[in-house]
């Protein structure tokens, strides 16, 4: 009778280590390019963050200015060199001329002022693509953005009724006419309120959170004004664990309150809608 000896190979061959660390590097690479595509999105977003705010700081110290002076900075020359007026002026805290945006040498593009028509202030900055500049132009109301450059222009300050005053900066006087300013946008108000004791914030929109089956309270609406409510889904979850196939967002009026609903639709056909299962965006104005 013969007798074979088995042998146990113990570890990897060489083949399949190499397999591994193939396997290993591709998963690396990927996991290092999304990393960098979010890191990349997120620092977009911060740079049109900040080159907002600095825009909006330049263009309120220039409003400021002309007020003041019933000329804007360095008008003569055409406001090339309105930043060191205003900044003599103590009108800029922290603003500086440099973008957060580079040009081809790394350097920081800076932001251009002008008035070459009097009646406006305009500001002007590069950013480094088109992607960039439509981005911020979203961040800066009535600007425009063409190719990687964006540009916002700024009225002068509105007259008062046909006296041709200007309303103080410290709010010691309240305006007694109606207030015309060229479907220009207001900026820096913190509220607006009527005499009826309504206010912009509290009565006219308001954004909060909902359950299914929640109610909502109606806003008083100041005039001729009617509350609306709109509805959006944050997230919902089906009880029985099927797919989900369709949701919709029915709103009963109840009189005084709304009522938001989630009708939610699985595999199996409609599902049973927990208060915890489906969680709503709930926008309320008022409006004509």
């Amino acid at each position: 009778m013969s007798v074979r000896s088995i042998h146990h190979q113990d570890g990897f061959s060489l083949l399949e280590l190499t397999i591994t660390i193939l396997l290993f590097s591709i998963l690396v690479s990927t996991l290092q390019l999304n990393i960098t595509r979010r890191l990349s999105q997120g620092l977009e977003v911060d740079q049109a963050e900040l080159a907002a705010g600095q825009v909006y700081r330049l263009a309120n110290a220039a409003q400021h200015y002309e007020i003041q002076h019933s000329e804007w900075p360095d008008e003569l020359m055409q406001c090339a060199g309105a930043h060191g007026i205003l900044e003599k002026a103590k009108l800029l805290k922290e603003t500086s001329l440099d973008s957060p945006y580079l040009d081809a040498k790394g350097n920081a593009n800076q932001y251009t002022t002008s008035c070459t028509d009097t009646s406006h202030f305009s500001i002007s900055i590069n950013t480094e693509s088109a992607n960039q500049a439509a981005r911020l132009s979203e961040k800066i109301p009535g600007s425009t953005a063409e190719k990687a450059e964006v540009r916002a222009h700024y009225p002068r300050a509105a007259a008062i009724g046909d006296s041709g005053e200007y309303l103080p900066l410290d709010g010691s006087k309240s305006p007694t006419d109606t207030l015309d300013f060229g479907n220009q946008y207001v900026f820096g108000v913190k509220d607006i309120a009527t005499e009826s004791g309504q206010t912009l914030l509290n009565s006219v929109q308001y954004v909060t959170t909902a359950n299914h089956d929640d109610s909502i309270n109606k806003p008083t609406c100041p005039g001729d004004m009617e509350p609306r409510i709109f509805t959006a889904l944050n997230h919902v979850r089906t009880q029985s664990g099927r797919p989900l196939h369709g949701i919709q967002l029915p709103i009963e009026d109840e009189g005084d309150t709304w009522t938001v609903k989630a009708v939610v639709t699985g595999s199996g056909g409609n599902e049973t809608v927990g208060v915890k299962d489906a969680s709503i965006t709930v926008f309320v104005k008022c409006s004509y």
